[in-house]
This record gives C-alpha cells, sequence and structure tokens, in this order.
C-alpha cells in the first residue's frame, strides 16, 4: 500500500511541476524569436522562406492557436531569420 501512495503522490507532483514551468507573456510586449531555415532531406539552409508565428494557448486540455498568423518573416541567404 506504500508504494501504491508513493507513486501517486509522484504523478500528483509531476503534474504540478509541468503546468508550473510556462510563463505568462504580457499582451503588447514585444517578443523575439530568431533561428535558421534548414532543409532536412539534403542538410543544407533554405533562403528566402516565409516564417510565420501563430499565438498559442494552453489549458488543460492541450493547445490551441489564435485564428492566423501574428507576424512572419522571409530567412535571408543563409536560411537565417
Amino acid at each position: 500500500m506504500k508504494q501504491y501512495e508513493l507513486i501517486i503522490l509522484f504523478v500528483f507532483l509531476m503534474l504540478v511541476l509541468l503546468t508550473a514551468c510556462r510563463k505568462d507573456v504580457a499582451k503588447g510586449q514585444i517578443i523575439q524569436a530568431n533561428g535558421f531555415v534548414i532543409d532536412s532531406v539534403k542538410n543544407k539552409r533554405l533562403s528566402d522562406v516565409t516564417i510565420y508565428l501563430y499565438g498559442a494557448h494552453s489549458n488543460f486540455y492541450g493547445v490551441y492557436y489564435d485564428f492566423g498568423p501574428l507576424d512572419s518573416a522571409i530567412s535571408d541567404i543563409d536560411g537565417n531569420f
């Protein structure tokens, strides 16, 4: 019986920790994203690719996205955005 209680406690603590790890971003706050676009088959960076940024919301049942992209960018000649 003791082992069963420890397993339940462990699962409960893991759920609390996983839901507490997110950080809310205030509406209107400027955020920045950067990286590069790569072709996984040829292992080469891609230029002139449009990247879309979508707003996501999470709740107990999963993640859902806003309608339409928030912003977009185009990768440069080296595949950076």
